[in-house]
C-alpha cells in the first residue's frame, strides 16, 4: 500500500483514534436516545447509498426499534439530515428514534472498518448500550425488534451466505487456518457454513469476537490481501481471500470461543421462506434500479425490491419525493406482470 493510505490502529488505540486511523474523534456527547437505549444499529454508506439506508432506518423504525442509529458515511452527509449546533448531522423522531452521521475518512472499502466500528462504539457513544447490531445499507429488517434483541441473548447472531456450503476440511478454510496462526489465532471450533457479512449483532461480552475480527483484517492488510480494497471473485493464491472483511469475519468464527447463533440464508432472502430480513443482491441497487428493462429481459423484481420501495416510503425519513415513489410503485406492479409471462431461464 501508499504510504498516503489509512492502516488499521492497533486493538489498543480502538477507541481514540490516531492521524493515521480510519475513524474520526469520538463524540463526547451520549445523545438522549442513547441514554436509555437497550440496542443500537449501525451502518456504513457513500454515494447514493444513502438511499438505502433512510429505507433501512424506516424499517427498523416501522419493526419497533427505538434507540440511535450510527451511519459511517464517506463524502456529504445525505440531505434527509440536518445539521445541529454542534456541527454534527443527523435525525432525530420525538419517540427516541435517532441516526447520528459519523464522518469517514478512510481509503479502504467501508466494510473493512465494521470490526473497528464495533470496538469504538462499545467504547464510546454505546458504552452503556449492551447490544449492537450492523446492517448493510441495502438490507430491509422484516421481523420485530424484539426478535433481534432476544437473538444475540445466545451468541454473534449470522446469516449464512447465498452460497454457504464450506466444511471444515475445505481447502480455502484449511488456507485460512495457516493465515490465522500468522496473526497468532488458532482454529478453536470446526464450521461448516460460510457467513455473510452484511449484517452481524452481538452483545458487549462479545466484544473478543471483533477484536480478533479486527486482529485478522489488519494481519490481511499487511499481507495486501486485495488492498482491503478491490474485490477479486477469484483469487486463487492463498490464503484465498476475495472478500476480506467477510472471510476474515468467518475467520474470526473459526478461531474464536465467542458463542455465534446462525440462520439459514432465506434469513436475508436469498432463497424463499425466511422472515428476518431482505438483502438486496447484485447491482444495481433497487433504488437505481430500471425494473422495466430488466422485465423486458427475463428478470422479474425481486422481494427485495418490493420491501425497499415498501419502505422507502412508510417510516419518517423521507429520502424521495412522493411522486417519485409513486412512478416506482407503478414500475415495479408492471414490471412483476410482465415477470409472470416472461421469465429468464
Amino acid at each position: 500500500m501508499s504510504s498516503t493510505s489509512t492502516t488499521f490502529p492497533s486493538r489498543r488505540a480502538a477507541s481514540s483514534t490516531s492521524a493515521d486511523a480510519p475513524l474520526p474523534q469520538p463524540s463526547t456527547s451520549v445523545s438522549a436516545s442513547a441514554s436509555r437505549a437497550t440496542s443500537a444499529v449501525f451502518t456504513l454508506f457513500e454515494g447514493n447509498y444513502h438511499l438505502g439506508a433512510a429505507a433501512l432506518f424506516n424499517s427498523l423504525y416501522a419493526a419497533g426499534f427505538r434507540g440511535p442509529c450510527y451511519a459511517g458515511v464517506r463524502g456529504d452527509a445525505p440531505q434527509w439530515t440536518t445539521r445541529r449546533a454542534d456541527g454534527s448531522h443527523g435525525f432525530e423522531t420525538a419517540d427516541g428514534f435517532s441516526v447520528h452521521i459519523i464522518p469517514l475518512q478512510s481509503e479502504h472499502h467501508l466494510t473493512n472498518v465494521k470490526p473497528l466500528i464495533f470496538q469504538r462504539l462499545w467504547a464510546n457513544e454505546c458504552a452503556n448500550i449492551p447490544a449492537l447490531f450492523y446492517f448493510d445499507p441495502d438490507i430491509v429488517v422484516k421481523r420485530s425488534w424484539t426478535y433481534f434483541e432476544a437473538w444475540v441473548q445466545h451468541g454473534v447472531a449470522l446469516v449464512q451466505d447465498v452460497n454457504s456450503t464450506m466444511p471444515p476440511d475445505h481447502p480455502t478454510r484449511c488456507a485460512w487456518a495457516d493465515f490465522a496462526a500468522g496473526a497468532g489465532y488458532q482454529v478453536r471450533r470446526p464450521v461448516a457454513h460460510y457467513y455473510n457479512g452484511g449484517f452481524v449483532g452481538a452483545r458487549r461480552e462479545h466484544l473478543p469476537f471483533f477484536d480478533a475480527w479486527a486482529d485478522l483484517l489488519r494481519h490481511a492488510e499487511s499481507r495486501g490481501a486485495a488492498a482491503l480494497g478491490a474485490f477479486s471473485q477469484r483469487n486463487d493464491a492463498p490464503p484465498f481471500i476475495r472478500f476480506p472483511d467477510q472471510d476474515t469475519l468467518n475467520m474470526a468464527v473459526m478461531c474464536t470461543d465467542v458463542p455465534v447463533s446462525t440462520v439459514g440464508n432465506a434469513e436475508m432472502d436469498f432463497t424463499a421462506g425466511g422472515t428476518l430480513m431482505s438483502h438486496a443482491m447484485g447491482r444495481p441497487k433497487p433504488w437505481a434500479r430500471s425494473y422495466l428493462q430488466r422485465a423486458a429481459s427475463g428478470i422479474a423484481p425481486a422481494n427485495a425490491d418490493k420491501l425497499f420501495w415498501q419502505a422507502a416510503g412508510v417510516g419518517p425519513i423521507h429520502a424521495f419525493a412522493p411522486s417519485i415513489l409513486r412512478r416506482q410503485r407503478r414500475r415495479l406492479a408492471l414490471a412483476s406482470a410482465l415477470g409472470r409471462l416472461y421469465r429468464r431461464t
